[in-house]
């Protein structure tokens, strides 16, 4: 009888008052919704990238020999924990891909379908690839049908079909594309014949130290082969390469929501204190009858139970369909399969228990209030409780004031209540603009790093030419402002480490124009500048210290003498006579290229002339194709968190609406007497606007406040997932009045149905109720 009679009463309740509830259920419905999204994506994106990462049997490292040596299939070493291993070569190159010329690298294998290591997974067209022919990775930046034609130097070569390799992060976003060949495509594009690298995987998953420990026992064995390590690359075990920075722009996104919950929170808290006062008396009444308070309690929770179950059954099916669509955007960008996964049924079940729990908790308090009240007191609460403005706000006098002063007396009436809705728009406002600051500081950091490159576009020519000749040829193109040519090699100082990129430079270079963070620039061919990518990825170089790298087989003493910031790549900076006089990469800067056309046709201008004296051009790319892929990568994930923060201003203003609302009910006997007494519609909607305005300043000062922290947790999660963002943790002028205004503007649309209401108000009820 107790449970019949407890749904009872929440029904009757609901009834009463529908849009009350209908408001708290909305917006529940929007916080477990974005909850929800991010939620399920979180959980099948760690299902893929641990399950699926390791059913395709990852590489656990691969070796790479010296320029000039070769593998022999009959005599590799052996090793008790080596599972599985294949041979393979590698040629870095330029490829015309649809209408984009890019970076690209050719692989072949011995045996690309070997079963037991790093699986490739063939996607459209022939498997495996065949003779002559080449397969492309599926995530390359254009898209190419199979029988399409790509153009590699004079090479023509046709796409047998279109493969997926879970190793390696998608092309689009890197700007490159991986083909797969045979071994005689490679040499006809200028490689040497054999494979220089070995690809091995270890039983289990053992961690770092003890893959290294086999690859030192393995370079041994081949040492006294007479085989000569050039690099070792080995990847964290069992975890793909972009998964730790999948899985921090995820959990930046979560605290996206958890505050949408919170701002939830507070608004369903507001709704059922204002219900729970309404329902003293008859609480009182039951409490006199001997109720017990457990028994009252259960009665008064019920209509928060039917809010929380009747919005998660709303939100649960839009946020499993939304999460797997948005898992499957995160897949993609991590190059795996989207499909043929499930969210764990933990999900939905901690979705439900969430959207239960956030009306419970929020009515815990006022209940617990409502109950420990004196039954006398709750019998005759219902007089109106009158509060007065500081005294702080007498001193100032006019309109404004009056109005002001009047808003906070509204304010104070309901002390928690209206903090909570002040403190919902404060965060919503203030994630506006710590989204903003985000973007703006995105795009400052892609300024810094492309500040100091002044050239437009850069060429790479077949065959190496002295760098004097190339300059000449260059300068005398129509449209080039200035021509350097520059020089790049690698250099290795421990097989275990990656190789460093070092890049030669003009001594008086225009085209480059560093400023070092720490240290100087360039000023002897001896010195070395590193960017702060390769600065991290070698933490044991100082400034001011030698170190010894082998470039072309021959050991160098080099000074570190600076650092500049040259974005995610790891390279470093070197006078171009320490690298020789004969190169292949030409940087150019045009005297026009204000539009992609101008600078496309600088760049055909620049590539007749130089083929007009003798210098083929194998492949020419834009600074600003560059650019706008590492903006465009940047900005995808700043878009989501705006989106977020757009639907945490949409709880905020259901609260503002609620608290608006709740105010005009509250004070119906107030504006039937100002109505009797003359009071026009104007005066009613002063009283309104009051209350709307000192909320709506209140909330805007407190976001200001909150943006600065907010600001520098996202700045912070973005820099460990990309690279250093400039700090800009208080927003300017221009983004503060800005959001106060769109604040204004959404807060005068949330007033308009509790305006509509009050100016309603039967002035005979009013008084008689």
């Amino acid at each position: 009888m107790n449970g019949e009679l407890r749904w009872h009463l929440a029904w009757r309740q609901a009834r009463r008052r529908p849009g009350r509830h209908l408001l708290a259920v909305l917006a529940l419905f929007l916080a477990l919704l974005a909850a929800g999204v991010l939620l399920v994506s979180f959980a099948l994106v760690q299902r893929a990238t641990v399950q699926g990462y390791a059913a395709s049997l990852p590489v656990s490292a691969t070796l790479r020999l010296e320029s000039g040596q070769r593998f022999d299939a009959a005599q590799l070493p052996q090793h008790p924990q080596l599972a599985a291993s294949r041979l393979r070569r590698s040629l870095h190159t330029r490829l015309q891909l649809g209408a984009r010329e890019l970076s690209a690298e050719l692989v072949s294998y011995d045996d690309a379908q070997q079963p037991g290591i790093g699986l490739l997974q063939s996607e459209s067209g022939a498997w495996p690839v065949p003779a002559g022919q080449v397969l492309l990775e599926r995530s390359a930046p254009s898209a190419q049908e199979v029988g399409a034609q790509l153009q590699i130097g004079a090479e023509t070569l046709q796409v047998a079909g279109r493969y997926r390799d879970l190793s390696l992060p998608p092309g689009w976003m890197e700007g490159y594309a991986t083909l797969l060949a045979g071994p005689s495509v490679l040499q006809r594009l200028g490689a040497e014949p054999g494979f220089d690298e070995w690809e091995v995987r270890l039983h289990g998953t053992p961690d770092r130290e003890a893959v290294r420990a086999v690859v030192r026992a393995l370079r041994t064995a081949l040492q006294r082969q007479g085989l000569r390590l050039r690099a070792v690359d080995i990847p964290q075990p069992g975890e793909h390469r972009h998964a730790a920075q999948m899985n921090s722009l995820l959990f930046t996104q979560a605290m996206m929501a958890l505050l949408t919950l919170l701002a939830c929170g507070f608004l369903v808290h507001n709704l059922f204190a204002t219900l729970l006062r309404e329902q003293l008396r008859e609480l009182a009444l039951m409490k006199a009858l001997g109720g017990a308070e457990p028994l009252l309690a259960r009665i008064a929770l019920a209509p928060a139970v039917l809010v929380g179950l009747l919005a998660s059954g709303l939100a649960l099916p839009p946020a499993l369909w939304l999460g797997e669509r948005y898992a499957a955007l995160k897949l993609d960008m991590l190059n795996f399969p989207s499909s043929g996964w499930l969210p764990p049924a933990w999900v939905p079940a901690l979705l439900v228990l969430v959207g239960l729990a956030v009306p419970l908790l929020a009515a815990a308090l006022p209940l617990r209030q409502a109950l420990r009240m004196p039954i006398a007191q709750a019998l005759g609460h219902g007089a109106l409780q009158a509060a007065s403005a500081p005294r702080l706000w007498l001193f100032w006098q006019g309109p404004a004031a009056r109005l002001l002063r009047i808003g906070l007396g509204q304010m104070l009436r309901q002390r928690l209540r209206s903090s909570l809705t002040v403190l919902a728009l404060a965060l919503a406002a203030a994630c506006f603009m710590a989204a903003s600051n985000l973007r703006l500081a995105v795009q400052g950091a892609v300024d810094e790093i492309y500040a100091p490159q002044r050239h437009h576009l850069q060429l790479r020519l077949s065959e190496a030419a002295e760098v004097a000749r190339i300059e000449a040829a260059a300068q005398a193109a129509p449209g080039v402002a200035r021509a350097e040519a520059w020089t790049s090699a690698r250099g290795h100082d421990d097989p275990l480490e990656p190789d460093v990129v070092l890049l030669g430079v003009p001594p008086d270079s225009k085209l480059l124009q560093a400023t070092a963070l720490s240290g100087r620039w360039l000023q002897a061919s001896h010195e070395m500048v590193l960017s702060r990518a390769l600065r991290r990825q070698r933490p044991s170089w100082q400034i001011g210290q030698t170190v010894e790298l082998t470039v072309r087989g021959v050991p160098r003493q080099w000074l570190l003498v600076g650092e500049v910031d040259a974005g995610p790549q790891p390279v470093a900076w070197v006078q171009r006579a320490a690298l020789g006089e004969r190169t292949r990469m030409l940087m150019v800067s045009l005297k026009r290229h204000t539009t992609p056309q101008a600078v496309a046709q600088g760049a055909q201008q620049l590539r007749a002339e130089l083929e007009a004296q003798g210098l083929t051009v194998a492949s020419a790319s834009a600074q600003a194709e560059g650019r706008r892929v590492v903006e465009e990568h940047l900005l995808m994930a700043v878009q989501f968190l705006s989106g977020v923060g757009w639907l945490l201003g949409a709880v905020g203003l259901l609260g503002l609406a609620a608290q608006l609302g709740l105010s005009v009910l509250e004070r119906e006997r107030e504006i039937a007497v100002l109505r009797a007494l003359g009071g026009g519609n104007a005066q009613i909607a002063a009283l309104l606007g009051a209350e709307l305005l000192a909320l709506l300043l209140l909330a805007w000062g407190f976001s200001l406040l909150l943006a600065a922290p907010l600001s520098a947790a996202l700045e912070l999660g973005f820099s460990r997932m990309f690279f250093r963002l400039p700090w800009l943790l208080w927003p300017g002028p221009g983004l503060a009045l800005g959001t106060l205004a769109l604040m204004s503007g959404l807060g005068a649309l949330a007033a308009a149905l509790p305006l509509r209401r009050s100016l309603r108000v039967p002035t005979a009820k009013a008084l008689a109720g």
